[in-house]
């Protein structure tokens, strides 16, 4: 009986099993067949990873795209789960594609490991940071500093700050002609609003001055 040679062994082990593709994700099987259409695919929105894009925006325009697809014995996120990683660009894919095997079983783990990746503790900081310390700029009108204070608001869904708080903020970063305009539209004061009441005065005044501003300019 021949005895096989080591090198023989060590090549074997080292050959990839051809039968297996190591993939991040395991997709469960599926009663039935279906794909992804081109049309369908050619609309998702795309994120590359790069600092400046919001990972919370990607995951709500990509949530829109999904539950426009409705398919009989497809949940919604077994359509996620398959469409996902097509919406994935650059370093975003990369990442992806070096997660290890298996370790994605659900839609759900897939947007927790991404979020972990793409919204670091860091970056939370940085925008409980920057609400906290917000400030009107000079030269910026009331409708653009609170669309610069919502897009923050938007952009970290589990902040740890109550609605009291944030107006609070938004309302003494305010500069001071601004905030009497605001406490006259309210009443008095804005301060003896509640939170909802509050944001209501400065939406319809923000609103209101950036309508008639266009139509001035118009």
């Amino acid at each position: 009986m021949a005895i096989p040679k080591k090198n023989s062994i060590l090549e074997q082990m080292l050959l990839p099993d051809l039968n297996h593709q190591p993939f991040a994700i395991h997709y469960p099987k599926l009663d039935v067949d279906f794909e992804l259409k081109d049309g369908f695919i050619r609309l998702l929105p795309k994120f590359h990873g790069r600092d400046n894009e919001d990972p919370h925006k990607h995951l709500k325009e990509f949530h829109m795209l999904c539950c426009t697809m409705v398919l009989r014995g497809v949940n919604e996120d077994q359509i996620k789960l398959r469409a996902f990683p097509l919406s994935l660009e650059g370093v975003a894919k990369d990442w992806l594609l070096y997660l290890p095997d298996g370790v994605v079983q659900s839609w759900v783990d897939l947007k927790k490991l991404f979020l972990l990746k793409f919204f670091p503790a860091s970056r939370a900081i940085a925008i409980t940071k920057a609400l906290i310390h917000i400030k009107q700029s000079q030269g910026e009108d009331l409708y653009n500093y609170f669309e610069r204070f919502n897009r923050l608001i938007a952009s970290y869904p589990n902040l740890p700050m109550s609605e009291h708080a944030l107006i609070e903020q938004f309302y003494e970063g305010l500069l001071d002609e601004e905030r009497m305009g605001i406490d006259v539209a309210s009443g008095g004061a804005l301060r003896k609003k509640t939170p909802e009441e509050a944001r209501e005065v400065i939406a319809t005044m923000a609103e209101n001055r950036h309508h008639f501003g266009n139509l001035s300019l118009g």
